[in-house]
C-alpha cells in the first residue's frame, strides 16, 4: 500500500500520529470514527500540533514495514519523500493535502496551520480486514510494490530472436551429426580399458601411499556465503566523519549501517543484505533507480 493511504488508517486506529518534519496529529477519542457518516466529521475531531523536530514512533515504522512489505530504511525513505514532495507545496503556498485526514497550509508568518478534512470509510473497511485477516488481493497488491524482489523486465523479441538462433544451431548440430559416418567403438573401448587395467598394476606401490597421503592431507574445501553480502552506500575520508554519517543514518534515517575501513584514508559506510548473492546486481540496481543510492558491492578480502 501507499504511505499517503496508510497515514489516515494508523491515525483512526491509533488517536495519534507523528509525521516527521510537520507535527503530531491527535484524533479525539470520544468520536467513533467507524460510525462517522461520509458528509463530515464534528468539529476538532482531528487536531495539529506544529513540531518539524519530532521523530517517527517505533510502533509508527513497525505499522509501515508490516503494511508496505519493505525494509524499515526503504520504509523511512517513502515517508520522507512524501513529506518532502508536500513541504515543497507549502514552500511555494499551496497546501499540503492528507487524505482522510486533512490539509496543511502556512500562514504568511510562515507557521502552518490545519484544516479538518472528510474521512476515509471504504480505508477504513480494508484496514479493519487486514489487521483480522489479510486480504489476498491487498497482499498481491503489496507485493507488486517497488522492492528488491521484482522481476527485471523483458524484451520479447529480444527472446524470440534469441529462441530461434538456438533452435537453428541446433538443427545445424543435428545435420552434421547425421552426417558423420558412425564407426563401431565396441572394439577400441575394449583396448582402452585393457591398456588402463594394465598401467594401474604397473604403478608403484609407494606412489600409489603417497597420492593416498595427499588426499587425505588436502586443505579443506572453503564455502563461500551465498545466502547474504555487503554493499557500499557511502565513502568518507576520515573516521570522525565515518562516525558522524553513521550516528546521522542510524539516529535520523534509521538506517542500520557499519563502517569498514578500507585504508587510512577511506572507511566505508556498509548495509548487510540478508539476499542471495545472485540478487546483487538487482539490488544495486534498485537502490539507485528507485532511492538515489548509489551502491557497490563489498569486495572483502580472502
Amino acid at each position: 500500500m501507499k504511505i499517503q493511504d496508510l497515514l489516515p488508517q494508523y491515525l483512526y486506529q491509533h488517536k495519534t500520529l507523528s509525521i516527521p518534519g510537520l507535527g503530531v496529529f491527535e484524533l479525539n477519542p470520544s468520536v467513533n470514527i467507524y460510525e462517522t457518516k461520509e458528509e463530515g466529521w464534528p468539529d476538532d475531531t482531528i487536531t495539529f500540533r506544529q513540531d518539524k523536530n519530532v521523530a517517527i514512533t517505533e510502533d509508527f515504522l513497525n505499522y509501515l514495514v508490516q503494511h508496505t512489505g519493505k525494509m524499515k530504511p526503504l520504509a523511512i525513505s517513502d515517508l520522507e519523500s512524501f513529506v518532502g514532495s508536500g513541504v515543497q507545496l507549502l514552500n511555494i503556498g499551496k497546501p499540503f493535502m492528507l487524505r482522510g485526514i486533512g490539509s496543511v497550509s502556512k500562514s504568511a508568518y510562515g507557521d502552518l496551520q490545519f484544516r479538518q478534512g472528510l474521512p476515509v470509510i471504504d480505508k477504513l473497511e480494508t484496514a479493519t480486514q487486514t489487521e483480522q485477516l489479510k486480504d489476498r488481493t491487498l497482499q498481491q497488491k503489496e507485493e507488486d510494490e517497488i522492492d528488491f524482489s521484482h522481476e527485471a523486465k523483458t524484451n520479447s523479441k529480444k527472446v524470440i530472436l534469441i529462441f530461434g538462433g538456438v533452435l537453428a544451431l541446433a538443427l545445424i548440430g543435428w545435420a552434421i551429426y547425421l552426417a558423420l559416418p558412425k564407426t563401431p567403438a565396441t572394439e577400441e573401448s575394449e583396448n582402452i580399458v585393457t591398456d588402463t587395467s594394465s598401467a594401474i598394476n604397473k604403478i608403484p606401490a609407494d606412489t600409489v601411499s603417497t597420492k593416498k597421503d595427499s588426499v587425505v592431507n588436502a586443505p579443506p574445501v572453503v564455502t563461500i556465503d551465498t545466502t547474504s553480502f555487503d554493499l557500499v552506500i557511502d565513502r568518507l575520508s576520515t573516521k570522525e566523519k565515518a562516525d558522524a554519517k553513521l550516528a546521522y543514518q542510524k539516529t535520523v534515517k534509521k538506517r542500520d549501517l557499519t563502517i569498514v575501513q578500507k585504508d587510512s584514508a577511506t572507511y566505508q559506510l556498509v548495509l548487510h543484505v540478508a539476499r542471495k548473492i545472485s540478487d546483487t546486481t538487482h539490488v544495486i540496481d534498485s537502490l539507485k533507480s528507485f532511492y538515489g543510492i548509489k551502491a557497490t558491492l563489498l569486495k572483502k578480502s580472502s
